[in-house]
């Protein structure tokens, strides 16, 4: 498997990562998910099967490094394997803004592509948000865009809601779910996913953040 990482990337990581003076700084956090169906951009990438996602990232005064991976039904490939460098932060106005830069791998294939991206979030009330997401593939030209709103019912119960196209895919989907959340490391979500290429179903996942 070849992986191609810009040189910013290697900087930011090396700063990150090599720097002792600036260890009481960094945040780590790593977590697994299992879902019934690995689902992108309205199209099954598991062929309509479970799936594994563990993750990891670091992250220092609002610039991170990330990892993200995903068993996958694609031919030759039974892995994704994501590289994930940005920075986010939060404005004045509540506005969280995130830009990054994504590299996406698969374990036989190697390098598929990159994608820069920018995604935005908005609390509307205490319980209500919205926000969206714009990426866009150097390689192709392709984009991929998307909207989404979040509603916190209780401490523990949410719903959300997302609309989307992506031109790499052809598709235009669409997604509706809920989450409940057991605690602050464990939580569960059912959602269904529609798209015009004609993959729709349900998918549940369990998700355990640390």
């Amino acid at each position: 498997m070849t992986i191609r990482v810009s040189s910013f990337g290697v900087l930011l990581a090396a700063n990150l990562l090599a720097q002792p003076a600036m260890a009481q700084e960094l945040n780590w956090s790593w977590g697994l998910d299992v879902t019934s169906n690995y689902v992108f951009a309205g199209v099954t990438q598991s062929d309509d099967g479970p799936a594994i996602q563990p993750w990891f990232e670091v992250e220092s005064q609002g610039a991170y490094f990330a990892f993200w991976g995903s068993t996958v039904d694609l031919g030759s490939d039974e892995w994704e394997l994501d590289w994930y460098l940005g920075y986010r932060n939060t404005t004045s106005y509540d506005l969280d803004w995130d830009v990054g830069l994504a590299f996406y791998t698969y374990n036989s294939t190697g390098y598929c592509c990159t994608e820069v991206t920018l995604e935005l979030s908005y609390p509307v009330t205490s319980q209500a948000s919205v926000g969206g997401f714009l990426g866009y593939n150097p390689d192709s030209g392709h984009w991929h865009r998307y909207l989404d709103g979040s509603f916190a019912f209780t401490d523990r119960i949410s719903g959300s809601a997302r609309i989307g196209a992506n031109d790499g895919m052809d598709t235009e989907y669409w997604q509706l779910g809920a989450s409940y959340n057991f605690n602050d490391s464990v939580s569960a979500d059912l959602r269904y996913h529609g798209a015009d290429v004609g993959d729709a179903g349900l998918a549940f996942s369990l998700s355990f953040g640390f």
